[in-house]
């Protein structure tokens, strides 16, 4: 006789494995999205832009589907449009609102045919993808989100450049400072002529500003406060004079840092450039500010403090400058935003020597000799971070110069 728990039991077992069978049954999952396969694209357009409602999910991957960017196709969905003209087109996932992941991972490849290989274009990884269109040929853009399944909006616009995209249509700012003024590199690209540092033809995403200096003084360009759009956040800004491409001059090296200092001349009239210089594109705040080093910024000029110890003050590398064969703070390169300290112990010590604070510690190095370029280490340098913070047996009546400078990020300075 069977007893109830083990009829319990049974039905049980039974119960699961019938759940088991409707769940793996190819008739109990969900149809895929009904442009899962190339023959049945979604038609969107011709005219654009366009924003259409779509959705991967249940989506699969054919027999054959070519690969986006060397990345296997998992759940593509497929979209059909037929260019009305010719001219640079963008199809477009940014901001999407892709519900099956904060962070997907798009794969946009455009063909003009199911096995076209390699397509007209394809970018992996990236929200965006620019492809040149020419009228009359019909268009398939595949989109695949890898594992990732959801529903997200697909868009299509005509590539729209910026007004300042072009060196002759540099946007004037100030000339009075503070300059605070929002603006953008999307749908931005590269102009004949423009200096290869930013990016080049391929990957050049620039943008150009004018501003006239009033007076005579350091000046701080800064585009911290950025958010990419799409592509890399790698980044190249530059100033030059010049009233042509052809004749730019570089004030200062350009920098891949969001901040740049130069000397401005009154009365110059300065062409300011920005990039995504790998194909990035930053919506970013472009700022101008009137920099004075401290008074402390050149060795020759260095702050000297009382022999005895502790001591302690204030200090800041904010607008400080770097000077010709100057070293390697910590012995991490490269220098930048330093401020000298010259320190004479009455007795023989052993000293520790700390910029380290709370929202910021710039990188120390103390040496000896008269001269910034005949300096010799003099610290015990730390073998990991922080590199705010040495340790030396200090010599009575020996000079050590110390220097407080900036990191290899974004230059580094502050309080």
């Amino acid at each position: 006789m069977v007893s109830s728990k083990t009829r319990v039991l049974i039905v049980s077992v039974i119960a699961f494995a019938l759940g088991l069978l409707m769940a793996l049954s190819p008739a109990a999952r969900a149809a895929p999205p009904a442009n899962d396969d190339f023959a049945n694209a979604q038609i969107v357009g011709p005219a654009l832009p366009v924003a259409v409602a779509s959705s991967n999910l249940d989506a699969t991957a054919e027999v054959a589907e070519q690969a986006i960017a060397g990345n296997p196709v998992i759940s593509s969905v497929w979209f059909r449009w037929a260019a009305p003209s010719s001219g640079v087109v963008v199809v477009n996932l940014c901001g999407a609102g892709f519900t099956g992941n904060d962070f997907p991972f798009e794969k946009i490849a455009v063909r003009t045919s199911f096995g076209q290989n390699p397509p007209v274009a394809q970018r992996s990884g990236e929200c965006s993808l620019r492809f040149t269109s020419v009228v009359g040929t019909t268009y398939y853009v595949q989109i695949d989100y890898g594992n990732y399944q959801g529903d997200f909006t697909f868009r299509m616009r005509n590539l729209t450049p910026p007004a300042n995209d072009n060196f002759a249509n540099r946007t004037a700012i100030g000339p009075a400072l503070p300059v605070d003024i929002e603006a953008s590199t999307v749908d931005s690209g590269h102009e004949a002529g423009e200096p290869v540092l930013l990016g080049g033809a391929t990957n050049s995403r620039s943008v150009w500003f004018s501003w006239t200096a009033p007076s005579t003084g350091r000046v701080r360009v800064e585009i911290c406060d950025f958010t990419r759009v799409s592509g890399p956040a790698n980044k190249n800004m530059a100033v030059f004079t010049g009233n042509t491409l052809a004749t730019l001059v570089l004030v200062e090296p350009a920098t891949t840092y969001c901040e740049l200092d130069f000397m401005a001349t009154a009365a110059t009239t300065y062409a300011i450039a920005v990039s995504g210089n790998i194909s990035g594109e930053l919506d970013f705040n472009l700022g101008l500010i009137n920099a004075p080093p401290p008074v402390n910024d050149n060795f020759a000029d260095a702050t000297v403090v009382g022999s005895g110890l502790p001591v302690k003050l204030a200090g800041s590398n904010e607008f400080a400058t770097i000077e010709v064969t100057e070293p390697d703070h910590a012995e991490i390169g490269p220098p930048a935003h330093s401020v000298w300290y010259e320190w004479t112990p009455s007795a023989s010590t052993r000293v520790r020597i700390s910029t380290c604070g709370k929202t910021f510690g710039a990188r120390v190095g103390v040496y000896t000799g008269g001269t910034i370029g005949a300096l010799s280490q003099a610290a015990e340098l730390p073998p990991f971070s922080p590199h705010c913070r040495v340790a030396l047996n200090a010599t009575a009546g020996l000079t050590y110069r110390i220097a407080a400078g900036g990191d290899i990020f974004d230059g580094g300075d502050g309080p």
